[in-house]
């Protein structure tokens, strides 16, 4: 296995402009994650919603989902499926 040069680790952890790129880095990394996991969870809660659509909690989450990753239209038609006395949270 190669190893990293000493030189280049020294010059790493003194740059502070390293510093700033690799905290960059981290948030785009951490970001990307959030929007993958968003992703998935809003594939499986719509399975869920498919197989339950009347479930409020369900629509809840699914609009709260679809308003998380952008999707306003969906949102709104969803909410809209509830009825006025459903209680359902919305992860806004």
């Amino acid at each position: 296995m190669k190893r990293f040069p000493e030189s280049r680790m020294r010059e790493i952890r003194t740059s502070g402009s390293m510093r700033g790129e690799l905290a960059a880095l981290t948030v785009s990394s951490a970001l990307l994650l959030y929007r993958i996991l968003c992703v998935q969870s809003f594939a499986v809660t719509a399975h869920l919603y498919a197989f339950a659509p009347m479930i409020s909690s369900v629509i809840g989450l699914l609009a709260g989902l679809a308003k998380r990753l952008g999707d306003t239209r969906r949102t709104e038609e969803l909410l809209q499926t509830l009825q006025p006395s459903g209680a359902a949270f919305v992860l806004a």
